[in-house]
């Protein structure tokens, strides 16, 4: 009953925030929490803009021993330079909602939250942690390359999809 309570919940939160539900879709296998074998399913997903320049699929997911986590998936492209424990990122120790944890894998960000609650303040919660995180990498890649560069690592008109280095869905 739980299950089918997150997966209405995810449902009713990705209308009101103008995101899609999308049915059969999958999420990159490139993250350590997302690595095949690992993910056992993916019991709802919503996929559009969480911000004027974050596009991401949020999704909730299950995996062995009756582990669930509610997850966001972004591109960050031009991170792959950088490490991500600059001061700017750091904040996360101190200001992440409660069982927020984050990934980054060749170009793929993966925003976590431990449970699969899908209350619509969680969701909000996951959805201001992965726009505050992608804002700070931004500002650190703007900060060593230029506004330009930043820029360039985010979506274009068509979002991610038809970038070329977005991660292949498996």
């Amino acid at each position: 009953m739980a299950e089918a309570d997150g997966v209405d919940g995810l449902t009713a939160w990705a209308r009101t925030h103008g995101l899609t539900v999308e049915a059969g879709a999958h999420l990159p296998r490139t993250t350590p929490l997302l690595a095949e074998g690992e993910v056992h399913s993916i019991d709802a997903l919503a996929g559009g803009w969480l911000s004027k320049y974050v596009e991401a699929k949020i999704a909730l997911v299950s995996r062995g021993d009756d582990e669930h986590f509610t997850v966001a998936v972004t591109h960050v492209p031009k991170a792959k330079r950088f490490a991500l424990l600059a001061p700017c990122i750091v904040f996360l120790i101190e200001q992440a909602p409660k069982g927020f944890a984050f990934e980054y894998v060749e170009g793929t960000l993966c925003v976590s939250l431990h449970g699969n609650d899908t209350l619509g303040e969680d969701l909000d919660r996951l959805r201001e942690a992965t726009v505050e995180l992608v804002r700070r990498i931004r500002a650190e890649i703007a900060e060593r390359l230029g506004p330009a560069a930043a820029a360039r690592s985010a979506p274009g008109e068509d979002g991610f999809e038809g970038a070329a280095d977005s991660t292949p869905q498996s």
